[in-house]
């Protein structure tokens, strides 16, 4: 991982499987979690992943994600080392450019997980684009700790993915692009600044 100018980039293409950038706060459920998210380069494979972690394990940083995955026009959850969740859909624009920024967002509560996607500067979508209940590979201990998933190759694709504006915050509604422009009492949110990251895996 590198940084500059407050972007975070994962640049080694080859990561090992999984390369989490962890943020261990102990966050209580339910929680929600944004991040802006730019792929650099891709290769389409398997392994190809980027998107964000919940439930994260203190161990071995392996959990719940929300991931682009094989292809720029697949969307998907996984569990990690576990089970994916086989809900294989592309974002609603279609597929993602490589070089243009997106928002990710994603939830996670006792009732489930969910995830969306949308252009940087183009409305939220109003409805989550993934859905689903812990029905795959196992329901995971609640942890508090959330990341962002750089990848997972060990061979035969390419990720190198850069993230900005990364925050978690106590409400749904308040885990949108505003969070980043307007003071931070203003919300009460559960914030995260790239100063405050905890640990990498």
């Amino acid at each position: 991982m590198g940084e500059k100018d407050g972007v975070v980039s994962q640049n080694n293409p080859t990561p090992g499987d999984h390369c989490y950038l962890v943020y261990q706060g102990g966050f209580a459920e339910p929680h929600a979690v944004i991040v802006k998210v730019r792929i650099d380069d891709w290769v389409d494979h398997d392994l190809s992943r980027a998107g964000l972690g919940v439930r994260l394990d203190q161990n071995d940083g392996a959990g719940y994600a929300f991931l682009i995955h094989n292809t720029l026009s697949n969307m998907e959850f996984l569990n990690d080392h576990l089970a994916w969740a086989e809900n294989d859909t592309p974002p609603p624009f279609g597929k993602v450019e490589i070089g243009k920024w997106y928002w990710m967002k994603c939830e996670i509560s006792d009732a489930g997980f969910k995830g969306k996607i949308w252009i940087d500067g183009e409305d939220e979508p109003t409805k989550w684009l993934l859905d689903s209940k812990f029905t795959f590979g196992g329901v995971r201990a609640v942890s508090g700790n959330v990341g962002l998933n750089g990848g997972s190759n060990t061979g035969g694709g390419i990720t190198i993915v850069s993230f900005d504006n990364w925050a978690i915050c106590d409400k749904t509604d308040e885990a949108t692009p505003k969070v980043f422009v307007l003071p931070v009492e203003s919300l009460g949110k559960l914030s995260s600044t790239w100063g405050s990251i905890k640990l990498g895996y």
